[in-house]
């Protein structure tokens, strides 16, 4: 039998789940129902159910009878430009489809339109004046390019066609929750244009918790706009089971196990765990690549439990590690005692874990005196990993710098609610910070204000430390994985005590702190979260202009990103100090940090072409006079020991007329 592999089947070749009459059946049914009003059918199933897979079985069948087109909103979920995109998309399928030419011009049109009304949100709160637009615009625009006329014209195509147009949106439940209300408001505003048939797929649980989560009734919304709903069919456990034993026969191949801890494993911890197609596909994965690392050197049956153990229970995995002297030690204490007490607490998979891998029995109703390990066996010679070198070896070779920074932001997060913290973070290598902070945020749940006010002001005053690197084009710089993460800590405070946190907070930060937690609480357009009334966003901002202009030029100077916090107050139309913008040292500060890196890529080749450029608009604005900006460069060309450093050469030649490419 084939191996699964970890990707949705592509075609009926593929389908090792005999779905293929049921995806048929089903596609065929779809068309049955009256479409010439348009049509919402719901695709649910729990996330790992395959229904991207069933979709792809689907296809053959609705192409026969429908134009499809794969509306992909994780490429198109631009806050500004959605419904735009989504008409101008649709319009470049159809022309792989057929020629009709005037259905693509108004799709264009129409995308034209909404394209032209960029400044107007679409999102959150505000996608819902979207169809109070429609009627506002068809009120006040006459004419050939008027909205009404753009939509008539569209739905007058669309009546026209042959065949409906079919338009998949699959796993919309991975969305962010703005960009799944987004999705679904433009479905519910688009869904009764004539002879479009919609498929959402989503997990239904999923989406109803996101939408409840923003006060949205998320059963009744979905009610509204799906009007078919249909679950794809679940996969039998003999089946499951059958291709779980297919996949760990190919990968493992003919080996001696043990047959009773197999047994007590698989059932006890491999069989409640795996409940899906995509739970084996991700198992299979990770086991075949370590096998193929240290099966020659670990005991299958260890292997294949710890294994489990690292996908689905990240958590105990992190503490089997942290544990690891009292795992594989002979001897009892109480330190042993209370550790492992608190590891199998309420989690009888835990439990199991240590009865398997390192033959623990523990009884904790009888305070741990039941406690049996069975010391005659010879672990090394069985290649178990209750012997501490095996065990070792094994996290050594699965182990990545992923890994070892998860262990440290466990460690750090201990103390992220104490004044220990700032003590920690300084002790971690600068190379692993940016991983390690940005693992913190997965801690969010039990984010108090207490740990807001012990951990911010120590994570940026760590942040200039962190190194600068090459990056692709997807990576995010470490100011904003910083910033992600002080976003989730003061959203964590309670809106009544809010505000006078953040002041608190604003008189313990460098100045640069005070600036990026300004920005997130404020109201400022892309910016701001809204954390605080307008009102106080105001007087925070007064209030970090106050400190910025009343700070000693040696802290000026020393601030990380200086140009960002400079240009922002010039933006809204306030001042700098004249003593501070005359200081050379500051200069020099700023000219460092206007200075950026933009990425492209030339045609087909995959080469990414980097180019530093400098923010010349934001320090003309600076110093409010573009001449005074080139005197003063003239007049580091004179210091021999600032010519050869590479930002003074760039700075150089824009004073010179030289500008990037736009």
């Amino acid at each position: 039998m084939e191996l699964i592999s970890d990707n949705p089947i592509k075609d009926i070749s593929a389908d090792l789940l005999d779905r293929k009459n049921s995806a048929e059946k089903f596609a065929k049914y779809i068309f049955s129902f009256n479409y010439k009003d348009g049509l919402v059918i719901g695709i649910c199933g729990e996330w790992g159910s395959g229904k991207t897979s069933y979709i792809n079985l689907m296809k053959p069948e609705l192409q026969k009878n429908s134009i499809v087109i794969d509306f992909n909103p994780w490429m198109f979920s631009d806050s500004y430009n959605l419904v735009s995109l989504f008409f101008t998309e649709m319009a470049a399928q159809i022309k792989d489809y057929n020629n009709n030419t005037n259905l693509i011009k108004a799709l264009d049109n129409l995308g034209d339109f909404f394209s032209s009304l960029r400044a107007i949100p679409l999102v959150g709160e505000y996608i819902g004046i979207l169809g109070k637009l429609l009627n506002i615009f068809a009120k006040k625009k006459k004419g050939e390019n008027s909205l009404q006329k753009q939509r008539s014209n569209l739905i007058k195509e669309l009546k026209k066609i042959e065949k409906p147009i079919v338009v998949i949106l699959d796993d919309i439940d991975r969305l962010s929750s703005d960009e799944l209300e987004s999705i679904l408001k433009l479905v519910r505003l688009t869904g009764r244009f004539p002879n479009i048939i919609y498929l959402l797929s989503f997990d239904k649980e999923r989406v109803v918790n996101t939408l409840n989560n923003k006060n949205i009734d998320g059963e009744s919304y979905l009610e509204k706009i799906i009007q078919i709903p249909f679950d794809i069919p679940k996969v039998s456990r003999e089946l499951l089971e059958k291709h779980l034993f297919a996949s760990l026969d190919s990968i493992l191949g003919n080996v001696e196990i043990d047959r009773y801890r197999w047994s007590e494993a698989y059932l006890n911890i491999i069989k409640p765990t795996i409940k899906n197609i995509r739970d084996v596909k991700r198992y299979i994965s990770s086991l075949s690549y370590t096998f193929n690392q240290v099966g020659k050197f670990i005991n299958v049956v260890d292997l294949v439990t710890i294994e489990i153990i690292k996908v689905f229970y990240p958590k105990s995995f992190k503490e089997l590690f942290l544990l690891r002297e009292y795992l594989t030690s002979i001897h009892n204490d109480d330190s042993k005692k209370i550790a492992l007490t608190e590891f199998i607490k309420d989690n009888q998979i835990n439990k199991i874990l240590l009865y398997i891998l390192f033959d623990i029995d523990i009884d904790i109703t009888s305070n741990f005196d039941r406690t049996f390990i069975n010391n005659d066996k010879n672990f090394r010679r069985d290649k178990r990993i209750a012997d501490l070198t095996l065990f070792n070896f094994y996290f050594e070779q699965v182990e990545n710098e992923e890994f070892k920074n998860i262990i440290l932001s466990q460690t750090l997060w201990s103390y992220m609610s104490s004044d220990k913290f700032a003590v920690e973070l300084a002790k971690i290598d600068e190379n692993y910070l940016e991983s390690v902070v940005n693992n913190l945020a997965n801690y969010e749940a039990d984010f108090t204000e207490k740990t807001a006010m012990y951990s911010i002001p120590a994570l940026y005053e760590i942040l200039p430390r962190v190194p600068e690197k090459e990056r692709g084009f997807f990576e995010f710089d470490a100011h904003i994985i910083w910033s992600r993460l002080v976003y989730r800590l003061l959203r964590k405070i309670s809106d009544n005590l809010r505000y006078n946190s953040v002041l608190k907070l604003i008189d313990l930060c460098n100045i640069y702190g005070q600036y990026e937690i300004m920005g997130i609480v404020g109201h400022r357009e892309k910016r701001g979260h809204k954390l605080v009334s307008e009102e106080q966003a105001r007087n925070i901002e007064d209030i970090l202009i106050s400190h910025v202009n009343s700070s000693s030029l040696d802290t000026l100077s020393k601030t990380y990103k200086l140009s960002n916090i400079f240009y922002f107050i010039v933006s809204t139309g306030n001042s700098i100090n004249k003593k501070i913008l005359r200081s050379n040292e500051i200069f020099l500060s700023l000219l460092k940090s206007s200075v950026s890196e933009i990425k492209r890529q030339v045609g087909s080749n995959p080469e990414i072409i980097r180019e530093k450029i400098l923010h010349w608009d934001a320090l003309v604005k600076i110093y409010d006079n573009e001449e005074h900006l080139k005197n003063k460069i003239s007049l580091l060309e004179k210091d021999h020991n600032l010519i050869e450093e590479d930002y003074i050469k760039l700075a150089i030649k824009y004073k010179n007329g030289w500008r990037h490419n736009v």
